[in-house]
């Protein structure tokens, strides 16, 4: 069966403000290494695909194309979540004879290639037999910031149904589903038939199904004005039975706020990641970046300091999440200019 990869990459990763704006994203920073994590991920799945396809937003084509000349592209005119994202890509996949989808997150961090390889291929494998399966990360903690997929009865080895989607847990409700040993992370790669997904797609969200089978890609404005707003997850894959996890064997960061920097960089001997130039006088446990100059610390702890050309931003590292409020108050004030 002929395969299509498919790079999801529009996201704003506002968490990640003020390293990622509006016109350069959390996906096209260099975290660890000197590639981008568009870059990486582009790296990491082309070999397992006849090709690759990239799913962006109109703000971010140029820097796309620039990076990808030779990669197909589609731009979303609005960002509408990962549904519509999903259906226009299985539709490009259709019109060019692809049989099997595989959707990636561009912004991603991934250890252990070897593993994640044979777990895309074994994904891959069992899509082609009519499922829509997905890669589950088994917990390493019981984080509240992602949504859970509990298993079910096996079906091979290491290959599961999907009893049930969970949404973010409370703290008490992550720590039993860590224990339980029968949850693993929802990363957001999905496997599917393009056939068997829209069959699925038709019965279970007619309101993106319609749109995206009555009008051409070449029509992406008028599909876009009608389909809504929601992500795969709730439209789709929360209402099918024909959903499968393929347990994980690599290492998985989700990048989704500065907190994760602790979990993907070495620290030093005073606990502190560092990306950039810094220096510590009786200072641990910090996370410091900086893109523009030196940051010097002294006598903070469990801070988070980011300094760019323009901004410098700096919190507590428990508040790592709340970085959108600081996002959404500069809109309210229209200062765009540090968007």
């Amino acid at each position: 069966m002929k395969r299509l990869g498919v790079i999801m990459a529009g996201g704003k990763g506002e968490r990640f403000w003020p390293l990622s704006r509006e016109k350069h994203p959390k996906q096209f920073l260099k975290i660890k290494g000197n590639k981008e994590l568009i870059e990486s991920t582009y790296e990491r799945i082309k070999e397992s695909f006849d090709d690759v396809l990239i799913v962006t937003t109109r703000i971010l084509e140029d820097k796309v194309r620039e990076r990808f000349p030779n990669t197909s592209i589609i731009a979303e005119p609005v960002g509408k979540n990962t549904a519509p994202c999903a259906a226009i890509a299985t539709k490009f996949a259709e019109e060019h004879d692809f049989d099997i989808v595989a959707l990636f997150p561009a912004d991603h961090y991934i250890d252990g290639i070897d593993g994640f390889k044979d777990n895309v291929q074994n994904a891959m494998k069992i899509a082609e037999e009519g499922f829509i399966s997905t890669i589950g990360i088994k917990p390493t903690r019981p984080d509240t910031g992602f949504g859970y997929i509990e298993r079910g009865e096996v079906i091979k080895e290491g290959i599961y149904k999907v009893r049930k989607f969970h949404e973010k847990p409370d703290r008490s409700l992550a720590e039993d589903y860590f224990k339980s040993g029968k949850f693993y992370w929802n990363a957001g790669m999905f496997f599917w038939r393009t056939d068997v997904f829209f069959n699925e797609l038709k019965r279970f969200a007619p309101e993106i199904f319609e749109p995206v089978s009555r009008y051409n890609l070449s029509e992406i404005e008028t599909i876009y004005k009608e389909v809504p707003s929601i992500s795969i997850d709730y439209a789709l894959l929360e209402k099918t039975d024909k959903t499968v996890v393929v347990e994980s064997n690599f290492f998985w960061e989700d990048l989704g706020s500065y907190i994760a920097l602790e979990r993907v960089i070495e620290k030093d001997s005073g606990g502190n990641v560092v990306i950039g130039d810094a220096v510590f006088l009786d200072a641990g446990d910090n996370i410091v970046v900086s893109q523009d100059g030196l940051v010097a610390a002294l006598g903070v702890e469990n801070l988070v300091i980011v300094h760019t050309k323009d901004v410098t931003l700096v919190l507590p590292k428990d508040k790592s999440q709340d970085v959108k409020r600081i996002v959404r108050l500069l809109r309210e004030q229209n200062k765009k200019e540090y968007l």
